[in-house]
């Protein structure tokens, strides 16, 4: 999730013109700051770096902290809770349950009449539905769906993502967010075979 997290920025910060990718590089267009903090931060950090670095590297390098930024944004919205506790007494391990349910609701909503429906998506639509495809997130955006249903949502959120709706800039974060998150999945999943032989 926190690549999804990270990758989603790049591509806010480049659906605003803040950003762009240039022979796979990311480069600052404008470094005015946007207003938003989860967004500022990783543009201040992008336009300070000593050297233009490829999307893969800003999504792994970002993952981290704009995973939280993101989530201190929702808590002081209320759209979250922040629930403290501690594993074992000693690590922290915060919950964020939903406080009020409608900001979800709504989007969901959204999501639903464009992918199941047909509706035709907007521009910030087609971003939040190829981000979401991006973080594999299909099963938990329409659950109940028979496996016939899901590969049809699957592709249809494929088609809404490779539509013309997107510049170079945003194609690009996509596509290494994608990648991003493909070599998390197979590390964890290489991680908890060798866990489950030993």
């Amino acid at each position: 999730m926190k690549y999804a997290v990270a990758g989603a920025v790049l591509v806010d910060l480049a659906a605003v013109g803040r950003i762009d990718v240039v022979d796979g590089r990311v480069v600052v267009n404008d470094p005015t700051p946007t207003g938003t903090p989860y967004l500022d931060d990783p543009l201040t950090r992008i336009a300070a770096e000593h050297k233009q670095r490829k999307p893969k590297w800003w999504v792994e390098k970002l993952s981290g902290k704009s995973r939280q930024q993101v989530l201190d944004a929702l808590v002081a919205r209320g759209v979250l809770r922040r629930d403290e506790r501690k594993v074992l007494g000693i690590f922290p391990a915060d919950r964020y349950p939903g406080v009020v349910t409608g900001p979800e609701d709504a989007v969901r909503t959204r999501l639903r009449s464009v992918v199941l429906d047909g509706a035709s998506a907007d521009e910030s639509t087609a971003a939040l539905v190829a981000v979401t495809r991006a973080a594999g997130m299909v099963k938990q955006l329409f659950p109940g769906l028979d496996p016939s249903e899901r590969k049809a949502a699957d592709a249809r959120m494929r088609e809404i993502s490779e539509g013309d709706w997107a510049g170079a800039a945003v194609k690009q974060a996509l596509d290494e967010m994608y990648a991003a998150i493909s070599v998390a999945v197979v590390a964890a999943s290489s991680g908890a075979a060798v866990a489950g032989s030993s």
